[in-house]
């Protein structure tokens, strides 16, 4: 059926929640949609603009924070969550990550006054884990209320550290921190930066000939564990040396 046409201003190559009217339409869109990103040219940290990011609420999910992400945001239509793929592309194994922020929140429906709210960065590190996709190193901060902007960093805690980092996933949250989703609570981002380390090589494996059967050791270097797989349920023995 005839849909209107949406503007929206998202930073380049981001998605928000915004997104989600191109992608699933009918689904949040109509005359009951709310924008819910915008170019911030006044309240700015550095340069001509900040992204706005506010919870709202939306015709058919109700109320819901405000996302802005370098990934792909879309919806899952049986549960009408929201998912993400995808992120940015990176060749080191990224540490902390960075943004200057300035947090408002909302109105407490219940009070119908200014509430307690919170924002929140969230970020992902993937990785090709033995040819599966795995995320492998995950950061949370929460971004609490200011007038004015600060530095909120949030630093990866890694599962492991064997497997080179191809994506960063990124994610500004205008609410779900501590405190209730409130209406219109809004958070600026400006200024976002990144500090990594070298990616590790990727692992290889180890083999172990004897006669006709081959036995794979890896990772190679090992850090913590090794797996040991042999061709067939054979007896076999091994020797660990220092």
């Amino acid at each position: 059926f005839p849909f209107p046409t949406i503007s929206i201003s998202n930073p380049k190559l981001w998605s928000s929640t915004d997104s989600l009217a191109l992608t699933v339409g009918p689904l949040i869109g109509g005359s009951g949609f709310t924008r819910q990103v915008f170019k911030e040219t006044v309240k700015v940290h550095s340069g001509s603009a900040s992204a706005k990011v506010m919870s709202a609420y939306q015709d058919t999910l109700g109320l819901i924070p405000g996302m802005l992400t370098d990934a792909k945001i879309g919806v899952d239509l049986a549960t009408t969550s929201v998912t993400f793929t995808g992120g940015t592309a990176v060749t080191v194994m990224p540490q902390t990550v960075s943004a200057w922020v300035a947090y408002s929140p909302g109105i407490d429906s219940t009070t119908d006054t200014i509430g307690y709210d919170e924002g929140a960065l969230v970020v992902q590190a993937y990785a090709t884990v033995w040819s599966v996709d795995s995320m492998v190193g995950s950061g949370f901060v929460n971004i609490t209320p200011s007038d004015t902007f600060y530095q909120v960093t949030a630093t990866l805690d890694y599962t492991t550290s064997d497997f080179p980092v191809h994506t960063l996933r990124i994610l500004f949250i205008s609410s779900g921190g501590t405190g209730d989703v409130l209406d219109s609570s809004t958070l600026y981002v400006d200024d976002l930066s990144m500090t990594s380390t070298p990616n590790p090589p990727p692992p290889i494996s180890a083999s172990a000939v004897n006669g006709s059967q081959q036995v794979q050791v890896f990772p190679n270097p090992a850090k913590g564990f090794v797996y040991v797989a042999a061709p067939d349920n054979s007896e076999y023995t091994y020797k660990v040396l220092n």
